[in-house]
Parts: C-alpha cells; structure tokens; sequence
C-alpha cells in the first residue's frame, strides 16, 4: 500500500489535533484507575467510584440508584460530551449550524418537533407519581454529566470549529442555558 501527499498531510493534520486537544485538557484526565469524584454530591460518597481499566473502559461502584446514574452521567460527560452536544442540536432541528448539508433534516425535525415532544415527555413523567424514581434517576444524570464538563478546561476541536460551545444539560427546560 502506497501513501501519497495527501495521506500523509491528513496523518499529520489528526495527529497535530490530537496534541492540541490533549495539551488544551480537551481529553478527560483521569487516572486509568480510579476517576475522582469528590463534590459531586452523591448520596454515598465513600463507597461509590468509577473505576476505568488499562484502555480506559469505566466501571461503576455505587450503593445507591441514584449514585449509579450520576457517575454514569460523569463517565458520558468526560467521554461522549461532544456526542450529547450534536444528539441535542439534532432535536431541536439545528444541525444545520454545523453543517449546512443538513438544512433538510433540520426542517423535518422541528416540523416534527422531537425538542417539544421530549419536553412534553418530560413534564408527563414530572406528573406522575409512579414516575418519581425515573425523574430522580435523569436529574442524577444530568448532574453527573454537568459536573463532568465543568471540570473540563477545553472541550475539544469539534466545539472550536464549529464555533459552538457546550451547554449546561437540563431537564427542566428546552433552551440550552451556554456554559
């Protein structure tokens, strides 16, 4: 197999994206095995820990449900922040800031209105008392994931090209509030 120019201008380019995410504390530090949660606010702070192995897969421990969900949320915030960011511009219809080519889908999502509908979703699981455990266990969540971005002091080259910053994630509320 032969590389040309170009393959090894794309390499290098990847690689250069690479070391400035990582000196810029875009990609979560964290000791491979043990994750530091202290004043996250957890219900059972001494026994709950995430705990990653050698390529840096988590592992929750947690005594209670509501513990559980909030380290998870912490692990998806350090691992897949950019994910949640593009999932929620994909709901309310606005893809299309990041890549125009998406103008279609974009209508189709607002015209559908997923954002509204989840927000109705929402409040119909606020309403039931059935649901109380449920809305516990999104609210811990969410507050692992916002915890897990605050501590990040960059956020990676996908937020610094688009132009876009991430936004503190809430349960309450449709509009995104920018952090």
């Amino acid at each position: 197999m032969a590389f040309d120019a170009a393959d090894l201008l794309a390499g290098a380019a990847a690689a250069g994206v690479t070391a400035l995410n990582f000196m810029s504390g875009a990609i979560p530090q964290y000791d491979q095995r043990h994750v530091d949660i202290g004043g996250l606010g957890l219900d059972h702070s001494a026994s709950a820990k995430i705990v990653r192995d050698g390529c840096g897969v988590p592992t929750i421990f947690a005594d209670s449900a509501n513990d559980t969900f909030a380290l998870h949320g912490v692990c998806i915030g350090q691992d897949r922040l950019w994910q949640i960011h593009q999932a929620r511009l994909a709901a309310g219809g606005n893809l299309a800031q990041i890549k125009p080519e998406l103008l279609t889908f974009c209508i189709f999502a607002r015209q559908i209105g997923f954002a509204r509908l989840g927000q109705e979703d929402w409040e119909a699981l606020m309403g039931d008392e059935e649901s109380a455990d449920a809305v516990q266990m999104v609210e811990a969540f969410v507050r692992g994931v916002n915890w897990a971005a605050s501590l990040r002091p960059a956020h990676g080259e996908m937020f610094t090209l688009t132009g876009k910053h991430t936004y503190m994630h809430t349960v309450h509320e449709n509009k995104p509030t920018c952090m």
